[in-house]
């Protein structure tokens, strides 16, 4: 990585930081609490389902995917991006709140290590206690069917958090128990088992997580010689958003999924490895101890890998709640432009090479490779990795 690159990355993740203390001290929103103005006009899209905090998976069907908020980071520069974001939103029922992104700093605010890193992207809440939240890039997409997705998510990371019926200390994972992962990995089909149900949060009561990772470029399974990681695994089989293997880009991941699991499966699992923090969300005291850890402690590295650092208890740290799943739901979108333009930490080599076809990794569906589609409610929706073709050449 060049010098300037990494610069780049140092500032953008250090400013973050200082996004997490204004947004733990004063409540964040758009003014007027609407979202940006578009070519189209302001627009705001009715959500069913409500945002009291409650449990019940039929709270996933809000504009917040049954956290309480979901905010972007976007430089205000960006408006290709926040545009882009803002209408995908609308287009599927959701809300988001931005954030300004920032680029520069007075070097005293930075925390120990800070010379060296990129750190943490954002969290929220502590003034008007929002208890959870998404925290997202703004060059993001997702499938169309994102609250079934998500749905499906929530009943897996539920058996993952939550105790036994009739119990508060008992866990359907072993290693939660007690027993470490000494009898190898532990597969849960999502449909055989059942817990007690959350009360604060569809996924999971809140105080039970820190941090559940959406969107990344890699993760890994735990298996059962992770002596520090519980090994758990919850199934979500014959899932149709999730395309056929020869079509899912581990990236910088593992192919555990592609090996061990027949085709349409869904896998949770504990956080281990994971690279890129594209969208994750975070519970309250999510948010503190990463703003303790990554803000006032100690920043030694980047903002995905720092936050892999508290998730996986690296070094020093105490390991986080934190749960992922494979495949990624949240991708970082290709748009037709020029590569070069994609991102503000993208490869200045990319000069003028086009991106022809728009893509995500990973997403079938794609909200945004869909615009025409949904903004003249047509319904043959464009799949992007259909079952049985070979494998697209995007040119990018």
């Amino acid at each position: 990585m060049s010098l300037s690159l990494a610069m780049h990355r140092i500032w953008l993740a250090a400013g973050a930081v200082v996004i997490l203390l204004v947004l733990l001290f004063t409540r964040f929103r758009h003014p007027g609490g609407e979202l940006p103005s578009l070519p189209l006009g302001r627009l705001k899209h009715a959500a069913s389902g409500n945002r009291d905090g409650g449990g019940s998976l039929d709270n996933i069907q809000n504009a917040t995917l049954g956290f309480q908020k979901i905010f972007v980071i976007n430089l205000p520069r960006r408006v290709d991006h926040r545009d882009a974001v803002s209408l995908a939103a609308h287009l599927t029922g959701l809300e988001v709140e931005y954030m300004d992104g920032v680029t520069s700093l007075d070097e005293r605010t930075l925390p120990f290590g800070a010379e060296e890193f990129g750190a943490h992207k954002g969290a929220i809440m502590v003034e008007e206690n929002v208890a959870t939240a998404i925290i997202a890039e703004d060059d993001i997409d997702w499938d169309i069917r994102v609250k079934s997705q998500m749905t499906g998510f929530a009943r897996a990371s539920r058996l993952m958090l939550q105790p036994l019926p009739g119990t508060t200390d008992q866990y359907l994972d072993p290693f939660r128990n007690g027993a470490g992962n000494l009898n190898g990995v532990h597969n849960f089909h999502v449909d055989e088992h059942v817990t007690t149900e959350p009360t604060s949060s569809p996924y999971g009561d809140v105080d039970s997580w820190d941090m559940m990772w959406l969107g990344d470029c890699g993760r890994f399974m735990p298996e059962a010689d992770d002596e520090k990681i519980p090994a758990g695994r919850v199934v979500i089989p014959n899932d149709i958003t999730v395309p056929e293997p020869h079509h899912i880009d581990a990236m910088i991941g593992s192919h555990q999924l592609h090996d061990q699991y027949p085709n349409h499966t869904r896998v949770v699992t504990r956080a281990k490895f994971n690279v890129c923090s594209l969208a994750y969300a975070i519970s309250l005291p999510g948010a503190r101890r990463m703003l303790y850890e990554l803000g006032m402690k100690r920043i030694d590295r980047a903002a995905d890998l720092a936050l892999q650092s508290v998730c996986d208890g690296q070094e020093d740290r105490r390991m986080a709640t934190c749960l992922t799943v494979h495949p990624n739901i949240i991708g970082g979108h290709h748009p037709i432009s020029r590569k070069s333009a994609m991102s503000d930490i993208g490869n200045p080599a990319d000069g003028d090479e086009w991106t022809t076809v728009a893509w995500t990794k990973n997403v079938r569906w794609s909200t945004r490779g869909n615009f025409e589609k949904l903004i003249y409610g047509e319904t043959d929706y464009i799949d992007l990795f259909m079952d049985g073709q070979p494998e697209p050449d995007f040119g990018s």
